[in-house]
């Protein structure tokens, strides 16, 4: 396995010339994350750098980043006619349900495109850039991939040949892997809280039967 130190090396080459990268969050070492949950891009644009919670020693601290994302995010105002925010984004909210219910499991939470635009469709075509993720991918080799939205899906669709079920696992090869990856909707609707907790702990007893066969 690569050693985080020639990891943090590669990133940024990667991420040089990349004004605000969004690449990752994870806890600690990202080399360590056998399960991806996988987005479009982010939704909520920061202030705060990637790199204000990287360490070439550790990994990402993804406490620090959270309290600075909650901050910046009741520090914004309100677009026009909005009376409120949520604490947290409805995204954010299902993933820290599903990667609670994935404990003691480690999550790499990613995008296919490391740029933030508050809407999908604000994204601008030469963001549109998966090769970040793609060393991601290549490099850590999950075996779980948790993907949400059609665009995710379609990815990995056309990177394995093959057709995959949405709401269920499929058994795939990626980068000579086999691994397993599970399409669901976008987590930004329709998701209850219940039903994030339920993935979550589905998604921990297909790797604890996975892991003991």
């Amino acid at each position: 396995m690569m050693k985080l130190l020639d990891f943090d090396s590669q990133l940024k080459v990667r991420l040089a010339e990349i004004q605000n990268p969004r690449p990752f969050v994870c806890t600690g070492n990202p080399l360590e994350c056998k399960v991806f949950i996988v987005g479009f891009n982010a939704a909520t644009e920061m202030k705060a750098q990637f790199w204000n919670f990287w360490s070439k020693d550790y990994g990402f601290d993804k406490k620090a980043r959270f309290d600075t994302y909650v901050k910046e995010r009741a520090e914004k105002p309100l677009k026009e006619g909005k009376t409120r925010r949520l604490k947290v984004s409805r995204t954010r909210s299902c993933i820290e349900l599903i990667t609670g219910a994935l404990l003691p499991e480690q999550t790499l939470e990613t995008n296919l495109y490391i740029t933030a635009t508050t809407r999908a469709n604000e994204l601008k075509k030469e963001s549109m850039d998966p090769s970040t993720f793609s060393f991601l991918l290549s490099t850590i080799k999950p075996k779980y991939l948790l993907v949400h939205g059609k665009e995710v899906k379609t990815y990995f669709e056309n990177l394995t040949q093959s057709t995959l079920e949405q709401n269920r696992p499929n058994k795939v090869i990626i980068h000579g892997v086999q691994s397993i990856v599970y399409p669901v909707s976008h987590l930004s609707r329709g998701w209850s809280n219940e039903r994030c907790k339920a993935l979550g702990a589905e998604l921990k007893d297909l790797i604890d039967t996975s892991e003991e066969a």
